[in-house]
């Protein structure tokens, strides 16, 4: 084997790696704290154990839109969204739908209303400062924990994400 090719072998499973793992570009510095909130949301893959734990609230139907891509349906847990941000602790679950009635865990979302968040700059967490979603009157940070995301781990929206299989989509709309 040529020493290109073992290169490339190198950089190819190195890469795998790092997607199995969920280690994105520029998050390096916070994989320990991608891997508590994982391990804080890991039984939430189960739509009916999430509900049990208090995410019962459709906050949104299936959210995408045609050039950004989707988010999915918002499914709260209101004794959480209380003005606090909390790493083990997301306020939102993003679930994409699948064929039927099931749904698959994409990403948590963690939001605070305006009126609850007292501070005078932003609410931050894993270095990323919180985004104004003035539609919902909230501050607001999408973590991609469970679908691979093109546009970064923090990204509002996500090109692998599909309402095809909703019943009825909402396009545009919260970021």
């Amino acid at each position: 084997m040529s020493w290109f090719t073992g290169m490339r072998l190198v950089t190819a499973g190195a890469l795998a790696g790092a997607v199995a793992t969920g280690c994105y570009p520029g998050t390096e510095a916070y994989q320990g704290e991608l891997a508590l909130l994982r391990d804080a949301t890991q039984s939430f893959t189960d739509p009916a154990a999430a509900a049990v734990a208090g995410f019962n609230a459709q906050i949104t139907g299936c959210m995408s839109d045609p050039t950004q891509g989707g988010m999915g349906f918002h499914i709260g847990n209101p004794d959480r969204i209380n003005g606090t941000v909390e790493l083990e602790r997301p306020e939102v679950l993003l679930f994409e739908p699948k064929t039927g009635d099931a749904r698959e865990l994409v990403a948590v979302e963690y939001v605070v209303p305006f009126g609850a968040w007292t501070a005078s700059s932003p609410p931050v967490l894993m270095g990323q400062t919180f985004k104004r979603n003035e539609e919902f009157g909230l501050w607001a940070l999408h973590v991609w924990l469970y679908r691979e995301n093109p546009s970064g781990i923090f990204s509002d929206w996500n090109p692998r994400v599909s309402c095809v299989s909703a019943p009825t989509a909402r396009m545009g709309g919260a970021q």
